[in-house]
């Protein structure tokens, strides 16, 4: 079974939704844009500077990237700091760590040779490959501004010491249209199919739709008529905490494991 005729809303931020897009469109489906995330970068530069400097004194043990985003926002601001080719050195004297294959392929086209990928892509995988690990070394971490604290709190506990570095930041789309469009839609029932790549998809779709007072019409729509997608399991978690149920989720967390799930899925469900 194929997607033919399904309409499939993709929330992800613009410019990053455009793999979702192809691989809707190559199994017969219709892509319905919707990003309910805006990515921007991070405006202090000050962590970055420090960031590069620590690295070439050798004083980083490991640096832990945590998505795609934190790739792009440290090679952006080294570029506005005119440090790039100081970054692309500084790194070689760190052992690096993507939390996926997502990250690690964008590390690797910035020619960054990455040391581990954990065989869970979430933070508790980098907790558990890490954690015998990092005893006494500082670790930074690369990631959004206002990042949950969960790898920071149990690498310390594996006395390790955290460096944070905030790359960017993730906030709901200054312009909402396409979001208020595609909850009208959910509403109506226009979309098949919903997919949510990270917490903040989710948590912005149903901030928007609470200001409409539209939210529990928009769970209920979501739990009678579409079914929902997740790219691993703390997505899910954010969206079973709003009552929503997640109908996929892929075992292993990437865009091409995440649409083959469904695929199954729906197969499975064409037989019962």
């Amino acid at each position: 079974m194929s997607l033919k005729g399904k309409v499939v809303a993709i929330t992800r931020p613009m410019g990053q939704a455009d793999e979702l897009a192809s691989l809707v469109t190559k199994l017969g489906g219709r892509p319905y844009l919707a990003p309910t995330v805006e990515i921007r970068p991070a405006r202090n530069l000050k962590p970055v500077q420090e960031f590069i400097r620590k690295a070439i004194a050798r004083r980083l043990g490991f640096t832990i990237f945590m998505s795609q985003n934190g790739v792009i926002g440290l090679v952006e601001a080294s570029e506005k700091l005119k440090s790039r080719p100081s970054l692309l050195r500084a790194l070689k004297s760190t052992t690096v760590v993507a939390i996926g294959p997502e990250t690690r392929k964008k590390l690797q086209s910035y020619g960054i040779k990455v040391s581990l990928t954990p065989p869970t892509f979430t933070s508790q995988g980098i907790a558990e490959s890490l954690r015998s690990k990092v005893s006494g070394k500082t670790v930074a971490l690369l990631r959004m501004k206002k990042a949950t604290k969960y790898l920071k709190d149990e690498l310390r506990k594996a006395n390790a010491k955290i460096f944070e570095v905030p790359v960017y930041e993730s906030t709901a789309p200054i312009d909402k249209s396409k979001v208020r469009l595609l909850i009208r839609d959910i509403l109506n029932q226009k979309i098949d199919i919903i997919t949510f790549t990270s917490s903040a998809t989710a948590l912005n779709l149903f901030k928007i739709a609470n200001e409409q007072r539209l939210r529990t019409r928009l769970k209920d729509c979501l739990n009678e008529n579409v079914t929902v997608v997740t790219i691993g399991p703390e997505t899910q978690k954010t969206l079973d905490r709003m009552g929503v149920k997640v109908d996929v989720v892929p075992r292993e967390y990437t865009t091409k494991d995440m649409f083959d799930t469904l695929i199954h899925h729906l197969n499975t469900r064409s037989f019962q």
